[in-house]
């Protein structure tokens, strides 16, 4: 483990740990009276926000995280603004001074509040939806969705901590006409989706473009750290004191969902953690075993159950068809890493190995995008696939039918260096 690791991981539990204190001294206030953290609700804000940009920091990288911040303060409190001047967005309402000074009608605290929740739901919908803790797939439809499904976790929260801070106990903001929803109107949840979608959709196309870099692997333990936290939120928000009792049914519906799906994913992350302990060890030069390789964006090289991004992935081992494969669809990606291996096998002759022509002989030690070029194994009762220079062996007749077709698939791509070479 780095030292920039190791620190990132430590603040991240530790601030995480000093909110998880609060969430349960107030729930065991009436049993026994623990101190409490000062500054209130501004101080664990400030402390959650942390949480997330350290954690960030270590997931996606330093850049990264300041940019997912960037984007989130900025774009959150535009629209808030714009929102409170026209009643547009949310519905007409305005700040009291409960949250403290003000940038324009906004709370300093409101973006430091978005980017607390939205890094926690940016974890949850990528683990529910891409079944990682992060990075979005190229596309367009992986972009929209992973935008959208992380809108809609962050919005779900509103609907329990909205009730609470605009409600006659506390008023840290007012609604002109109020709403069908404990005096909140409907029109405001509309423009949540709205903010946290278009933030999401800016950070997520950065975040395709120029990749993520993180700290170090991401493993179960990491990967729940961010669920945790939103799991306290809600617990924290349903033990403030002034919690209207409906929310203590709708707040675990609402946010349980996503809380109870991320965890799955999470304990999903934990069981193959355990089983790449026992069964599909790194090899000893860093690269990949075979299940690795199946995966070609995210590879265990690392650790057992850690994910890292590995284009050494891509190249197939001797004998793995679904190595070969994979060198298939990815063809033109690796050309540059294959070294020019020598024909040293006693078997070339006039015809090449194994009885080939020599022209295909040759094309065999020419470097291709493929990495490793396959032939029939000449000896063999059937028609299977083997690695350049090995010995044939015995194999399985649903074996020689899979080698058989994947040959098919290869000598379309041989074929142009053929004419090239003749």
């Amino acid at each position: 483990m780095t030292t920039r690791r190791r620190w990132l991981i430590g603040i991240s539990g530790a601030l995480l740990a000093l909110f998880g204190y609060e969430v349960v001294r107030s729930w065991i206030y009436d049993l026994v009276r623990l101190p409490g953290i000062p500054g209130g609700l501004t101080t664990l804000t400030a402390i959650m926000a942390l949480f997330s940009l350290t954690h960030a920091w270590h997931s996606v990288g330093g850049r990264l995280t300041a940019a997912f911040f960037a984007l989130s303060a900025v774009i959150a409190w535009a629209l808030e603004e714009f929102g409170v001047v026209t009643g547009l967005l949310y519905g007409g309402y305005h700040y009291t001074s409960y949250l403290g000074a003000r940038l324009g009608e906004v709370p300093v605290l409101i973006p430091l509040a978005w980017f607390m929740m939205i890094y926690p739901s940016y974890v949850i919908a990528n683990l529910v939806v891409a079944r990682r803790p992060a990075g979005t797939p190229a596309g367009l439809a992986p972009l929209v969705g992973l935008a959208a499904a992380s809108a809609v976790v962050m919005t779900v929260w509103d609907l329990v901590i909205d009730p609470i801070l605009s409600g006659p106990d506390v008023r840290a903001w007012v609604w002109g006409s109020g709403g069908a929803y404990f005096g909140v109107p409907v029109q405001n949840y509309f423009g949540w989706f709205v903010t946290t979608f278009v933030v999401y959709l800016a950070y997520r196309a950065l975040e395709q473009r120029f990749g993520d870099l993180p700290a170090g692997p991401i493993d179960w333990r990491v990967a729940a750290m961010p669920v945790a936290a939103y799991g306290l939120m809600l617990f924290g928000d349903l033990a403030s004191g002034v919690t209207p009792p409906e929310l203590f049914v709708i707040g675990p519906i609402v946010m349980g969902v996503p809380l109870i799906l991320g965890g799955w994913r999470v304990a999903g992350l934990r069981r193959g953690s355990a089983g790449s302990a026992d069964r599909h060890q790194p090899t000893q030069d860093g690269g990949c075993t075979e299940p690795q390789r199946r995966d070609h964006r995210e590879c265990q090289i690392s650790a057992p159950g850690q994910l890292h991004r590995s284009r050494r992935c891509l190249e197939p081992e001797p004998g793995d068809a679904v190595g070969a494969e994979s060198a298939l669809r990815l063809t033109g990606r690796a050309s540059e890493r294959s070294p020019r291996r020598p024909d040293s096998s006693p078997a070339a002759g006039p015809r090449g190995r194994g009885g080939r022509p020599a022209a295909d002989s040759a094309i065999q030690r020419r470097p291709t995008p493929l990495l490793m070029m396959y032939r029939r194994s000449s000896g063999a009762s059937h028609a299977r696939l083997s690695p350049i220079g090995s010995a044939p062996r015995p194999i399985s007749a649903r074996a020689a039918r899979r080698g058989a077709s994947l040959v098919e698939d290869v000598s379309p791509i041989r074929r142009p260096f053929a004419s090239s070479s003749q």
